[in-house]
């Protein structure tokens, strides 16, 4: 990570030397799409079966700093985010020895992070079109699902993705950007059941909207 970081840094110095470099400010809305999976856990003691599902799409919003240096044919920006996510668990519970299920909880795990986002490009009159990777890394988390016979939480992992960017340049100064962004981690990976880690299906990802001003 702090290699990354540090060429990250360095790409920034260089394309900034021969470029013209602005500082501003940005708020986005997002929606996160998460495929829809079914796992099961068995607990002997005392016997049952849980049946976890996730799927869902969530709202989200931030609002950050950017810096972007530009010449005439090329751009480089440089984004911080802070965003809080909320993932939702649905529980459905069933003894071994039982035909009814007990009624369906709803779990949770809640975050708050800081998005470091590094986006490049070329451009066209006052269109830009890019891309570069982004990491979320974790501020603060509370959650629930450990909260369960045999589930364990795990510190919360950096979370990595790959962004796509269709910017549009109005009035020399705002920015109105939509973005694709496909994350890297599988939900769940956060957890152990039994000491195996804990991993559903497909990865999410996000179409995001966002606007930003700059001197």
């Amino acid at each position: 990570m702090k290699n990354t970081l540090f060429i990250v840094a360095l790409l920034c110095l260089n394309f900034t030397a021969y470029s013209q470099f602005n500082l501003g400010v940005k708020a986005t809305t997002s929606t996160v799409f998460t495929p829809a999976d079914t796992q099961g856990f068995v607990s002997l003691s005392p016997n049952q079966i849980s049946r976890i599902s996730v799927g869902e799409t969530e709202k989200r919003h931030a609002y950050g700093l950017f810096g972007i240096a530009e010449n005439e044919k090329l751009f480089f920006m440089l984004e911080g985010l802070y965003t809080s996510s909320s993932q939702r668990f649905q529980m459905v519970a069933t003894g071994l020895e039982r035909n009814r299920p007990d009624p369906a909880t709803e779990l949770y795990d809640n975050s708050s992070s800081i998005r470091l986002i590094a986006t490049g490009g070329v451009k066209y009159k006052n269109f830009r079109l890019g891309a570069g990777p982004e990491i979320s890394m974790v501020l603060s988390r509370e959650e629930t699902l450990s909260q369960l016979r045999n589930f364990e939480k795990q510190d919360a992992a950096n979370l990595g993705g790959f962004d796509f960017l269709l910017g549009y340049t109005f009035l020399n100064h705002i920015q109105l950007d939509i973005k694709y962004v496909k994350y890297f981690a599988n939900i769940g990976s956060n957890y152990h059941f039994d000491g195996i880690p804990v991993s559903f299906k497909g990865n999410p990802s996000m179409i995001e909207l966002s606007l930003g001003f700059h001197l």
